[in-house]
């Protein structure tokens, strides 16, 4: 049983608690136009363009079926079911798609109906009692009836077999397309001709019944009554008694209906080939199009999913959703004709007035009103906008001065000959009094009673650009200039504020005063300014904001102060913003808008005023570069509930692993390398502003942040049980306390075993004691030599026996001493290995015989007959302590130290190395290498210690050798993947490995001589820790080849269903 289906239960629980009446569909009062759009193509992992049926299953996911085969969809990452992926389908044209009770699935085909079921395949056909083997439509009653339409007669499949369905009159329908059983119980079929079902008898309409063609499509209204889609008659509707006929005389875009929707706010969307998609509503019939182009014109598919979003699959055109942003943009599409807007203003009568670089346009209902400079503008590039006490409008424009519109309609325009300042109007201000203040490129300005006057002085005689004016509470006038500051004025007293006094850039923009009287400041490039008690406090990309450019600044009414600039629209909580400054926080959380809101394009207008405003109904409006967006901070979407996860598949070693039994976990072979666990989060309105956090219990301290990265990745994990544990959460929502976990055991190799350990300890034991014994067993034979030599001294010369004997006696007591003083040694030596043994220490043992060895040597090294036991001792201990030290290096090999280095440099390394410790023993070394070979991401000593062990190799077990040559190149293609990588070759001239030993040669133990038998199997651990592979070929008496193969860093494929392997060490993070 796969994982997947492991969770499947807990996810439909969770997938639930969206509550498709809890959230609303596609908002009906917005455009088509408006809705924010977006297209998966094949390029972006669909298996083929053509999408004939939508459906959602109870886990969550979507399900498409193509002319290639079924796709499951997750919003994100497509995985295809088709014969070339191994799916079991008797042909990979699937026409539709049902989701079966258990959660299995139903796929329709020309080739049969197949049910598939936790990965296995059933295929009925004729054989199986189908009338015909095409499979057009599915549908499962009320009742638990399945109904198959095929291109022969209907039927109805159960119990393994499928039967014709035939009436009590004996009529059944033909060629069936689309199923639809309505509120009241009825089910209505679009044959070959429209058929209802009530009881055991069909009715059948046509006609004489005012049906005019044949039904495709069929869908239920909200108010009850049935829609039909015919195949070239246009729409019907029907009410229970006659039928509507709607046609493309009525602005429909077609008369061939595909697809029928009711959404869940009452809309009708309709498919049609050659015209496209359209809604009707309340009468009004509406096509949707997007101002690229790219909606074709055949929709054969609609589905609604469980968060309101729209799905088109179309032919050939790939799969569309459309869903409602937070924000709407009016642009061309919607009427208004400039799409580049400089600055916009609501009158107090409810109007838009728009400010562009071709004239000025009012926005009243629904529709679009221009003004020119033929209607009495001063100029066409409107950039400042102001309506005054008695209701005049004012229009700036960038080069003919100022135009007031009277409440009648009637334009005057200013310039420079009535005192304005400058021709050029950037900002416009009504003050408290009645008047009006005018900031322009050379200076300021003040309208009252018919004349200007202006104002040098605040300005300090210099002819500043007036981007921006405030008047705050107590009646102060602030001035935002380019490159002068901000000045405050009042009662004929002015202050300047510039980067010395601590603001963030002497070119202000914007200016805004919150409730508690702080006074805000956008500038062009030194990020947001909080002037507050007289202190400045600097918010900067830095500290978290999202552009160091502000054009304009409005706040919501909720505490949060939202922003435009080159970067989008950005929105910073107020709580945000206050603990910044008391510093209580290092920096800000800004929540940045961008397309996949509602916005066509992130780049907005500012750098005059009104550069964005804030209606009476507390909608937010913001200019930009391809039209205004609008914003209702009150009805922002935020889901209700946690984003769904899942763990979607288990890998170890490259190999996926499923879940034996529910609740229990996976079982990881000892040895493997590594492992990937794939996961998912089941939303579809934003899948891409998805963030992820994961960790391992036991080994990960803290969250690992994943952000969008759908894969988790870990290597050299200890044996033992383990839990993994993810969670996700959208762009403004919270973390999820649940997500979704994975329990996996790691089977541990026999040496990471506790008896293992204990065997060990045991061997050590047995080998100090056996030392213990032939050293015991050397001393009492050298004393038995010694007297025999003696005694033949003695016999040779009789005649200084008194002399011999003496000196004899005076021997053996030295003897006697030192043999003891060598047993207390041996017996003290042997007691600390026994104890070293008893807390389990295997090495210590060893440290032991080798300071026993010494000893032995110190005090017998001069006799002849005990050096060579001697050494045999010395010897034996070393290859213990070698076997040791590579048992060590196998079981715990030391984390990589990673840094990109160049492979010719490492041949070279490798190469002086190898001739260091061996000299001119005979052997050539060759290094060849290609020119320009990429750098490769490696620990580089660990590298030269696999090229200095197969070289070591060589020159101990090839008989003959001359030669040993390094080589390197580039590839870029191995069959499966393009990954670029460099494959490096270590190749002797000398016997070869023989046929029997080339299958074993990297098995741990396995040797052909005294060795461990672990160094290429240390080899081998070293290059799949980078990720690389190692290979060797015996080319007989010309000696072998061992190649290495290391990838080269590179970018990871995205939209599709696999990852790029890739592990870290244990205790890494990603990324570092």
């Amino acid at each position: 049983m796969s994982v997947q289906v492991v969770l499947r239960s807990a996810l439909r629980v969770l997938i639930l608690l969206f509550g498709i009446h809890e959230v609303p569909g596609l908002d009906p009062t917005r455009q088509p136009s408006q809705y924010v759009h977006d297209i998966w193509m094949k390029d972006d992992g669909l298996p083929q363009n053509t999408v004939k049926q939508i459906i959602q299953t109870r886990d969550g996911y979507l399900w498409l079926a193509t002319q290639e085969g079924l796709a499951r969809f997750d919003g994100a990452r497509f995985v295809v079911l088709n014969a070339r992926h191994g799916a079991a389908l008797p042909d990979n044209n699937v026409w539709t798609v049902l989701e079966d009770p258990d959660g299995g699935l139903w796929i329709g085909t020309p080739g049969g109906l197949v049910r598939m079921r936790d990965g296995s395949f059933t295929t009925y056909t004729t054989e199986d009692g189908l009338p015909a083997n095409h499979v057009r439509a599915l549908y499962r009653d009320r009742r638990g009836a399945l109904w198959v339409a095929t291109a022969g007669e209907l039927s109805v499949f159960e119990g393994g077999r499928a039967r014709v369905f035939r009436d009590q009159d004996g009529r059944t329908p033909k060629g069936g397309y689309s199923f639809l059983e309505t509120r009241h119980g009825s089910l209505w079929i679009a044959a070959d001709r429209l058929d209802r079902l009530v009881g055991d008898r069909l009715a059948s309409y046509g006609e004489s019944e005012g049906l005019a063609g044949r039904p495709s499509a069929l869908v239920e209204g909200p108010d009850g009554a049935l829609w039909v889609g015919t195949f070239g008659a246009g729409l019907a509707r029907f009410d229970g008694a006659r039928f509507t006929r709607l046609t493309a005389r009525d602005g429909l875009p077609a008369d061939l209906i595909y697809a029928l929707l009711a959404d869940r706010d009452g809309s009708l969307w309709i498919g049609t080939s050659g015209g496209g998609l359209a809604r009707y509503r309340n009468g009004r019939l509406q096509t949707l199009s997007d101002e690229r182009g790219r909606l074709t014109n055949d929709v054969m598919s609609l589905f609604e999913d469980g968060e309101g979003n729209l799905w088109a699959g179309t032919n050939g055109g790939g799969l569309h959703r459309f869903k409602d942003g937070d924000f709407a943009t009016f642009g061309q599409p919607e009427g208004l004709e400039v799409p580049t807007i400089a600055c916009l203003f609501e009158a107090t009568d409810g109007d838009l007035w728009i400010g562009t670089s071709a004239g000025l346009f009012r926005r009243r209902g629904e529709g679009f009103t221009r003004f020119s400079k033929t209607d009495g503008l001063a100029g066409d590039a409107v950039f400042s906008l102001a309506e005054d006490q008695r209701g005049d409008l004012w229009i700036g424009t960038s080069e003919g001065g100022l135009t007031r519109r009277d409440r009648q309609g009637r334009f005057t325009t200013f310039t420079k000959t009535q005192g304005l300042e400058g021709s050029f109007v950037v900002s416009l201000l009504p003050d408290h009094a009645g008047g009006l203040w005018v900031g322009t490129n050379l200076g300021l300005s003040r309208f009252d009673g018919g004349r200007f006057v202006s104002y040098p002085g605040p300005l300090g005689g210099r002819s500043l650009l007036v981007s921006s004016l405030l008047e705050d509470r107590h009646g102060a006038l602030w001035i935002g200039t380019h490159d002068g500051g901000l000045i405050r004025m009042q009662d004929g007293v002015s202050t300047t504020y510039t980067t010395r006094e601590g603001l963030a850039n002497n070119r202000v923009l914007s200016l805004r005063e919150d409730r508690d009287g702080t006074l805000w400041i956008g500038t062009q490039g030194g990020g947001l300014s909080r002037l507050r008690d007289g202190a400045f406090t600097l918010y900067t990309t830095r500290t978290g904001l999202c552009s160091d450019t502000i054009f304009q600044i409005l706040d919501d009414d909720r505490g949060a102060l939202w922003m435009s600039s080159n970067d989008g629209i950005f929105r910073v909580t107020g709580d945000d913003l206050s603990a910044f400054a008391a510093r209580r926080a290092g920096s800000v959380d800004c929540a940045l808008y961008d397309r996949s809101d509602g916005i066509r394009t992130n780049e907005c207008n500012g750098g005059s005023q009104p550069a964005g405003w804030k209606g009476r109904d507390g909608r937010l409006w913001f200019p930009t570069a391809n039209g205004v967006v609008v914003v209702d901070p009150a009805r922002l979407r935020r889901s209700p509930h946690p984003v769904p996860v899942v763990v979607e598949e288990f890998v170890a070693g490259g190999r996926r692993l499923d879940r034996p039994a529910a609740g229990a976990p996976v079982s990881v072979p000892a040895g493997t390398a590594g492992c990937e666990i794939h996961y998912t989060a089941l939303t579809f309105r934003a899948p891409e502003k998805v963030r992820f956090r994961y960790r391992l219990d036991g080994l990960d301290d803290d969250w690992v942040e994943a952000g969008t990265r759908r894969t988790a990745y870990y290597a050299h994990l200890p044996p033992g049980d383990h839990r993994f544990r993810v969670t996700a959460r959208t762009g403004d929502g919270e973390w999820g306390q649940t997500g979704a976990d994975l329990a996996f055991r790691l089977e541990p190799y026999f040496y990471q075993t506790v008896w293992f350990y204990a065997v060990c300890a045991l061997g050590a034991l047995l080998v100090a004691g056996g030392g213990y014994r032939v050293r015991i067993h050397q001393t009492r034979a050298r004393e038995r030599e010694l007297e025999r030599v003696v005694l033949d001294r003695t016999q040779e010369l009789s005649e200084a026996k008194r002399q011999l004997e003496e000196s004899n006696r005076t021997l053996e007591r030295r003897v006697v001493e030192a043999t003891n003083v060598v047993k207390d040694k041996e017996r003290m030596a042997a007691y600390g290995l026994m104890v070293a043994s008893v807390a389990h220490e295997v090495r210590h043992p060893i440290f032991a015989l080798q300071a026993a060895s010494y000893l032995l040597r110190t005090d017998l090294g001069e006799d002849r007959r005990a050096g060579p036991q001697i050494d045999i001792i010395e010897r034996e201990i070393g290859r213990m302590a070698s076997l040791m030290d590579d048992l060590l290096e196998f079981a715990r090999p030391a984390a990589l130290v990673l840094a990109p280095a160049d492979p010719t440099a490492l041949l070279a390394q490798a190469a002086d190395m190898y001739r260091d410790e061996h000299g001119d023993d005979g052997v050539e070394i060759v290094v060849s290498a290609s020119e320009n070979l990429p750098a490769v991401v490696m620990d580089r000593d660990r590298l030269i210690q696999v090229l200095v062990n197969l070289m070591d190799n060589a020159q101990k077990h090839a008989r003959g050798l001359t030669r040993i040559t390094l080589s390197a190149r580039a590839e870029g293609h191995d069959g499966k993947e393009l990954r670029p990588r460099v494959r490096i070759a270590v190749a002797n001239d000398g016997a070869g490995i023989s046929a029997g030993d080339l299958p074993r040669l990297f098995d741990p133990f396995f040797t052909t001589g005294r060795g461990s038998g672990l160094g290429l199997a240390i080899v081998r651990r070293i290059i799949t820790d980078h990720e690389g592979s190692i290979g060797v070929e015996s080319r007989g008496k010309g000696g072998a080849i061992f190649t290495i193969l290391l990838p080269v860093p590179g970018p990871r494929p995205t939209g599709v269903a696999e990852a790029a392997p890739g592990f870290r060490a244990r205790g890494e993070q990603p990324g570092a």
